[in-house]
């Protein structure tokens, strides 16, 4: 307790946050979690920006055919 730990290659320290859901996981480090919440809503607009191309019928995105 108290000291980094690695998990799958990347470093976890007190105070970072980790989420996971069926599609990953994602570890915060403490010390940007401040500007990681700023760039929340962009990151919900893009994500629900694509699940609506998806929706309409997009099958390959085009950052993946890049």
């Amino acid at each position: 307790m108290g000291f980094p730990i690695v998990v799958g290659g990347v470093t976890v320290a007190t105070g970072d946050i980790v989420v996971g859901d069926s599609d990953g996981v994602v570890v915060v480090p403490y010390d940007r979690i401040d500007s990681i919440i700023d760039k929340l809503p962009q990151v919900r607009a893009a994500e629900a920006e694509l699940d609506a191309s998806v929706k309409a019928g997009l099958k390959i995105p085009a950052f993946i055919r890049r």
